[in-house]
């Protein structure tokens, strides 16, 4: 029936549009007939760079809907594989988003760009990992896409294939050698009370697919025959990153490398910071099996090791020295003349010997008035870090 209709006879003109602005070239691409198009073609081989309501070309709505028969023939014909649609999507971003993986396979081998970028800086990686595609998302990665590149709020491919639930995507780029790159991304989070704390790619993970988290953990050991190499970049930061504001006001966070200048916390009094965790998010979610890794394990002891068993002991000595002066202080002040016996004699009297002098007094007063002092300070810094805690 086209192929009548197409005959001059019938003067039928092939750029007309319809309410969408769409020509039947379009229309033809949009259901896959190829031999409708070959016709069209045939007639006005212009109509290839028809640009519907939306900017989208034929080639656009071939992969759109996954017709990979007929973006083979409009890219034989001269489809531009650069060409934007309203959106600013190339027909990768569109042939991603839909999960057409023979379409994705065709536009890559016509060199269409890997990783073009919309108005939002989404890429195709970041579609096939929002719609949950892993076999697009695959394809892409063997054509080097870009782990690294981000959303303009600020989420890479990883976070959120996380973020929105695919965990087969994940588990692909987890898989792909340059790993640790979508590990290094930085989006961030409110508390209930609104301030702003980093969001990692290993936090999301604890929270969403802990099964994950622990094979990261497990690609963070290296074991040579010398020795165990632990690697605690995703699960300690807090003095790696850095707190910073964009251009545009919003605040970011960025990882930096640490040097004896450099080795603060990324919030001003370190509450955050320590609820914010990796360890403690394990915490929180209850995740034991996590909290039990070799590289969690190594992490706690090597905290301890650096300043974990100085507070504790400090502590601890703190409050055997106010036991100690306390005791002091009340076998000081037990003597006849402040308990009198019944006859109200006895050869041991304030002042008689130099043990009970008022300096000795006066210095037992003050060391359980400072020991006493430095551990109410620890109970209340404890109590406001539980609240914080439970506010959060």
């Amino acid at each position: 029936v086209v192929q009548e209709l197409l005959k001059d006879d019938y003067g039928v003109n092939v750029d007309n549009k319809n309410e969408d602005e769409r020509t039947p070239c379009h229309l033809a691409a949009n259901y896959g007939h190829v031999e409708v198009l070959k016709l069209i073609l045939e007639k006005d081989s212009f109509a290839i760079f028809d640009n519907d309501e939306d900017d989208n070309t034929p080639l656009h709505l071939a992969a759109k809907n996954s017709h990979a028969e007929a973006v083979d023939f409009l890219l034989c014909q001269g489809a531009s594989v650069h060409k934007r649609n309203s959106k600013n999507w190339t027909a990768l971003d569109c042939a991603a988003a839909s999960g057409s993986y023979d379409c994705a396979v065709l536009l890559l081998n016509h060199d269409s760009p890997v990783d073009p970028q919309d108005r939002r800086g989404v890429t195709p990686l970041h579609l096939a990992a929002i719609s949950g595609h892993e076999k697009v998302a695959r394809l892409l990665l063997e054509h080097d896409a870009g782990l690294a590149l981000e959303n303009d709020d600020g989420m890479n491919a990883l976070e959120l294939a996380i973020h929105h639930h695919n965990k087969k995507v994940v588990e692909v780029i987890l898989d792909n050698r340059n790993w640790r790159v979508a590990m290094k991304s930085i989006n961030v989070a409110n508390t209930d009370q609104e301030e702003i704390i980093p969001n990692t790619p290993m936090r999301m993970l604890i929270r969403t697919y802990p099964d994950l988290a622990e094979k990261i953990f497990d690609m963070c050991i290296k074991t040579t025959p010398t020795c165990v190499q632990m690697d605690f970049t995703f699960i300690e930061d807090t003095y790696s990153l850095t707190r910073s504001r964009a251009r545009s006001g919003k605040v970011i966070f960025k990882h930096r490398e640490l040097t004896q200048d450099t080795v603060q916390c990324y919030d001003d009094t370190g509450t955050l910071s320590m609820i914010n965790h990796p360890l403690m998010i394990m915490v929180k979610e209850k995740q034991k099996q996590l909290l039990k890794h070799p590289l969690c394990l190594a992490l706690l002891r090597r905290k301890w090791k650096m300043f974990g068993r100085y507070v504790f002991y400090t502590q601890l000595y703190v409050y055997i020295a106010f036991m100690a002066f306390r005791t002091a202080f009340i076998m000081h002040k037990l003597n006849t003349n402040t308990f009198p016996d019944e006859t109200n004699h006895s050869p041991f009297h304030s002042g008689e010997y130099g043990f009970t002098s008022d300096i000795v007094e006066h210095f037992l007063q003050v060391m359980v008035l400072l020991t006493a002092g430095f551990n109410i300070l620890v109970e209340i810094s404890q109590f406001i870090r539980v609240i914080v805690k439970e506010l959060m």
